[in-house]
């Protein structure tokens, strides 16, 4: 493809079978479809590594581009021996069963269900606006090719548009759907800079759980939380916001009472779990004690409503 990346969407649906990591603002807004929970993902590095390493570089890209949308980075020290630096961003995402699983909002034709209102990271797919823009043209040309080989029907002939030229987007969808998720991560600033004080204070509370972190973030794994750290976030935000205290933002327009949201999600949970049984896999197992423990939590939460 030399430097240019040629595209076009056949609408296979391969890329649905992936529920996708979308903001804060689009959970909200699919509660009453998805499963929510929070995950915190992000670049992740040892200090101890020289400056000219090729990581770190590629770290600090990264990092700098996260900051400037809200992320947060802190230290994690796991012990006196063993400390990491890690840059956190913060995601809704849907939980579904297995690996092989498709999304759940595809139809039982394989169709998007809210193709219209489907979540800026669908849009965006292969591209991945949480990267900087050189980064994600070269990380979406990759994964094009690797799509193809696994049998997805994109079209990346000469004969499908150009999206990319020289590692940069040329004005089209593609352009559109970067430009727009950044979007989407600054208006959730507010939101990431609570909920991440949480976490870090969830990480002093917890030095077991500083272990865990640290681990999975250093093998790119995400880190799942209940998405009701970030309702109990946004309320608090939203009362600062009605006594002139702190920012007026977008998400809480679609901000639900957390009775709803619990019900939803109940219901949600409930379903999964019944699919699950019902299916009599073992590798649903997991996921079904998974969700289990999140119902508790929200029965908990939904007594306290």
């Amino acid at each position: 493809m030399g430097s240019d990346v040629h595209f076009a969407c056949t609408g296979c649906g391969k890329c649905c079978d992936t529920p996708p990591t979308i903001s804060i603002q689009e959970g909200l807004a699919l509660y009453r479809e998805l499963i929510l929970t929070i995950q915190m993902v992000g670049p992740i590095i040892d200090p101890r590594l020289p400056a000219t390493h090729q990581s770190v570089i590629g770290y600090r890209i990264h990092r700098a581009h996260l900051q400037a949308h809200g992320a947060e980075t802190f230290d994690l020290r796991v012990d006196a021996n063993h400390s990491f630096e890690a840059t956190l961003q913060i995601h809704a995402t849907g939980i579904r069963a297995g690996q092989d699983d498709p999304c759940p909002l595809l139809t039982d034709e394989g169709l998007c269900s809210i193709y219209e209102t489907r979540p800026q990271r669908c849009r965006a797919v292969p591209f991945d606006y949480f990267l900087p823009e050189p980064a994600c043209v070269i990380n979406g040309a990759e994964r094009l090719r690797a799509a193809v080989a696994r049998d997805w029907k994109c079209d990346i002939s000469d004969q499908a548009p150009i999206v990319a030229q020289d590692n940069a987007f040329t004005p089209g969808l593609a352009q559109d759907a970067f430009t727009n998720g950044l979007k989407l991560m600054d208006g959730q600033e507010p939101a990431l800079a609570v909920v991440s004080g949480i976490f870090q204070q969830k990480l002093r509370e917890d030095p077991a759980l500083i272990g865990r972190v640290a681990t999975g973030l250093a093998r790119g794994e995400a880190i799942d939380f209940s998405f009701l750290i970030v309702l109990d976030s946004l309320h608090e935000l939203r009362r600062r916001a009605e006594a002139g205290q702190g920012p007026d933002a977008d998400m809480f327009h679609a901000l639900p009472s957390l009775a709803d949201f619990l019900a939803a999600q109940l219901t949600l949970i409930d379903a999964a779990i019944a699919r699950n049984i019902a299916r009599r896999r073992p590798q649903d197992r997991a996921n079904t004690e998974r969700l289990r423990s999140l119902k508790v939590d929200y029965q908990k939460a939904l007594s306290l409503a």
